[in-house]
């Protein structure tokens, strides 16, 4: 109970839903985020209808994992959910008393991240086996992105990797171009697949005609 009282004081008075990023950069990267994230599930959608991909439903889920990458860290961009997340991890241990094993929570906690998205890069190459013209740029943008959750989430818990702190430290802008340009490549792999999508389809249509 004193964890439940404490977790709703949290969430009233210690964190507000907020653009976690105000600056001009911030909007933008988070409007790519929405639009790679329409062209990820549009793209999925128009495969799933079309004769030529309907036999590659590996290819067709992919594209929704995508669209929900993109979505999931677009809404984190506004709503700033990493600092509820924080927040409430250390109340946590306070109340549950391990307040100082945190740092090996904090280690665990990347651990199994990582492990995760290794996991999706294992699952992302089988899928994508002799579908990589399919797909063009969309894998490696969401590759960048998810790198750079990674890199972030570390130098958050304020675990110090040493090679990332000296050669991958990134901030500013630099932080704001490798972050935009993951959501670019994503969006853009996306927009390709859909315009050769309409134009098999375009082409199946008249095929049919005649």
């Amino acid at each position: 109970m004193r964890f439940v009282s404490a977790l709703k004081a949290i969430i009233l008075y210690q964190w507000k839903p907020r653009m976690g990023d105000p600056s001009l950069s911030g909007w933008v990267i988070t409007i790519a985020y929405s639009c790679a994230f329409f062209l990820c599930l549009t793209a999925g959608l128009l495969g799933h209808s079309s004769e030529r991909q309907r036999d590659s439903a590996g290819s067709i889920i992919l594209w929704y994992i995508f669209s929900g990458i993109m979505l999931v860290f677009g809404v984190n961009k506004q709503l700033d959910l990493q600092t509820l997340l924080m927040r409430v991890g250390s109340r946590l241990s306070q109340v549950q008393g391990w307040y100082e094993f945190r740092r090996a929570v904090q280690l665990l906690f990347v651990v199994v991240l990582f492990a995760v998205f290794i996991l999706f890069i294992v699952y992302m190459l089988r899928k994508l086996k002799g579908n990589w013209n399919y797909f063009t740029v969309t894998p490696l943008g969401t590759l960048i992105v998810l790198v750079w959750v990674m890199v972030r989430a570390a130098l958050m818990q304020n675990i110090d990797f040493t090679v990332f702190h000296t050669h991958v430290h990134v901030h500013g802008r630099i932080n704001h171009l490798i972050e935009f340009g993951g959501v670019v490549l994503t969006g853009l792999g996306a927009f390709i697949a859909l315009v050769r999508l309409r134009k098999n389809r375009n082409r199946d249509f008249r095929c049919q005609k005649h």
